[in-house]
């Protein structure tokens, strides 16, 4: 399990902060590149093994219990379903959703 060496918090008690802008500041210190204006709800897990090959770009929403796997580029403002499992990279301006996520939309 990853450890963050900035703050000694593993990656598996972060989705349990309540505070979305502290959630993703732990995150990042511990090495997952996320970029600005992204929102991450409680219950958001992010895969702790290989944290340096998942990315998240600008204006990102992940909702409740949604799941990133390693080697996933998230593009900029994307919206990912509740309860998604993201298994693979999401292109710009996509709505995703489901097990595993798929496009259903783009948005404007």
């Amino acid at each position: 399990r990853q450890m963050c060496k900035e703050t000694g918090l593993s990656a598996v008690l972060i989705p349990i902060i309540p505070f979305s802008n502290l959630r993703v500041q732990y995150y990042r210190w511990c090495g997952y590149k996320i970029a600005k204006h992204t929102f991450i709800r409680m219950c958001c897990y992010l895969d702790d093994m290989c944290y340096d090959k998942i990315e998240i770009g600008d204006n990102v929403q992940f909702p409740n219990i949604a799941r990133s796997e390693d080697g996933v580029v998230v593009g900029e403002n994307v919206a990912i379903g509740a309860c998604s499992l993201v298994n693979k990279s999401v292109v710009d301006n996509s709505i995703v959703v489901g097990i595993p996520a798929k496009e259903i939309n783009k948005k404007e």
